[in-house]
């Protein structure tokens, strides 16, 4: 039988380790699996654009890529959508081409969906002991009826898996629409984490590659996931062995008109984080990465006191004078703030809680690193290195130098991440 593996764009530039998943578990199932070199994209953003006709020649280059296998799998339900639905339905609809296609698309299935209704495999070649929880993809579910099928995979695994209270919401990236519209994009995901992190997690699994992309870079994503944190009473309510709270013991979700820990909470119910120098900036980093929503949003307009500023240069390693460029603050500004104990707000408060955000990233690729050198790496000196090393990724840029605004921090906060990831180096 020969399988061809079309890997999605996403996963090839984004997070390949989800390809090499892929390829086992289908050779693992005992299967001949082929993958074109040459295989790119799909079509979908094109054909979400309007491009038809960019979508239109993608899609014919993937069909001479794929003809010719028994099946065609990918790890991804809206790519698979992309094949089987919309490309017969309606890109190719009338044309000469049309009964390629639907044969292509009769013989296409998301990576799961093969194997639990092609393959019907009984055994997975890895096997995991700990509780997870699922979130499904909008297209795979919508649209191919992709529900059962990666559960059943789960339970295969050793896993125990415990039900999100919000599996079918949709986590806003929607293609070319979360970067075209981020701040609705954003504003349609937060709900869907926050509540999770209130109900438990422990490790978040879901497809496709997309949602994986959307969820990881918020500022309570990937970072949230990775701190210490004390087992969930509502998760050992349910029966989980294994689940545990992203909430951080120190810094817990409070009701409206009271008090937490470690910050005041107005009538709103979401007090801003705030840096106590006693603690370090160790300590601000792990509460911004456990923070919800709405506390993000109080810290980011009351802004940080401007010795954060320079404990954070003295941290990285990196000149207050320099530190201060990296922010977009003006030296005299930057200075006055530092002296008087005032907080600094605007444009340079966001940059530096996004300095925050990258110093939790870097630290998360540490503790998550099987080398024996991570043990004593300091991630925050790093950090301080890699921002000022010009990125070919960035055009040759320094990480530095984009931090200031917010699209240009969201871009360095995404490479970041792919260097965890393996996709960059």
């Amino acid at each position: 039988m020969k399988v061809g593996l079309f890997v999605t764009c996403l996963v090839d530039f984004v997070r390949p380790n989800i390809g090499f998943a892929a390829l086992n578990l289908l050779e693992g199932a005992g299967c001949e699996v082929f993958v074109p070199a040459s295989q790119t994209c799909c079509g979908q953003p094109g054909y979400n654009s309007g491009a038809r006709e960019i979508a239109k020649t993608l899609a014919k280059k993937v069909l001479a890529e794929f003809k010719d296998c028994d099946y065609v799998v990918a790890p991804s339900g809206s790519c698979s959508g992309q094949m089987k639905l919309h490309v017969v339905e309606d890109l190719f609809k009338g044309c000469p081409e049309e009964a390629d296609f639907h044969a292509l698309g009769s013989k296409w299935y998301e990576l799961s969906d093969f194997l639990v209704n092609v393959l019907k495999v009984e055994t997975l070649p890895g096997h995991f002991d700990g509780s997870v929880t699922y979130h499904d993809s909008c297209a795979g579910l919508r649209e191919l009826g992709i529900k059962t099928q990666p559960r059943a995979l789960l339970a295969k695994s050793g896993c125990n898996l415990i039900e999100m209270q919000d599996a079918e919401k949709c986590c806003g990236f929607g293609g070319t629409f979360s970067i075209k519209l981020g701040d609705i994009s954003t504003r349609t995901v937060d709900p869907v984490v926050y509540r999770t992190r209130l109900q438990f997690t422990s490790n978040w699994t879901g497809r496709p590659m997309s949602e994986i992309t959307e969820f990881s870079t918020l500022p309570a994503g990937r970072k949230a996931r990775r701190q210490k944190a004390a087992t969930s009473d509502v998760g050992a309510a349910r029966g989980a062995k294994q689940v545990v709270t992203i909430r951080n013991p120190k810094f817990s979700e409070a009701p409206q008109g009271t008090v937490t820990r470690d910050n005041k909470v107005g009538k709103g119910g979401a007090g801003e984080v705030i840096y106590r120098r006693t603690k370090g900036i160790d300590d601000f980093v792990s509460r911004i990465g456990v923070a919800t929503p709405m506390q993000l949003v109080e810290t980011e307009r009351k802004g940080v006191v401007g010795v954060f500023i320079k404990d954070l240069s003295k941290r990285m390693e990196i000149p207050a004078g320099r530190m201060f460029a990296i922010l977009g603050v003006p030296k005299a500004t930057a200075e006055k703030k530092v002296a008087a104990g005032e907080y600094l707000r605007g444009s340079g408060g966001s940059a530096a809680l996004g300095m925050a955000r990258l110093l939790g990233v870097a630290r998360a690729i540490v503790e998550n690193s099987k080398a024996p050198e991570a043990k004593d790496f300091d991630s925050a000196r790093w950090l301080g290195q890699w921002l000022e090393r010009p990125q070919p990724a960035l055009g040759g840029r320094k990480p530095a130098d984009l931090i200031d605004t917010p699209t240009g921090l969201n871009m360095v906060v995404r490479l970041l991440g792919s260097i965890e990831s393996g996709a960059y180096q």
